[in-house]
């Protein structure tokens, strides 16, 4: 068995993981979506201690936009969860 660096090949990110369309997977078409841009918003992160620790909420959205070949966009929209109180899914601070 031959394992040289030569003869491995790492898999590109499409092949490790390329969302789909959900409105042409709903129509039963299994269309990629494409990469667009990236943007985050920059807002002060509030970092403070209680008794349970030390809690991070920060504010911050980084949303990714796609497009499929049918012209369907798609934003995903991400935000960090404290990890002590799990902010903002379980309080309204």
């Amino acid at each position: 068995m031959t394992n040289s660096k030569s003869e491995r090949k790492l898999p590109s990110y499409s092949e490790i993981y390329m969302p789909l369309c959900y409105q042409c997977y709903e129509e039963g078409f299994e269309n990629e979506l494409e990469f667009q841009k990236m943007s985050q918003t920059v807002m002060a992160v509030n970092e403070f201690y209680d008794d349970d620790g030390l809690h991070h909420h920060d504010p911050n959205v980084i949303s990714t936009y796609y497009k499929c070949s049918e012209g369907h966009e798609l934003v995903l929209m991400e935000r960090s969860l404290c990890p002590i109180c799990n902010w903002p899914n379980d309080n309204d601070d």
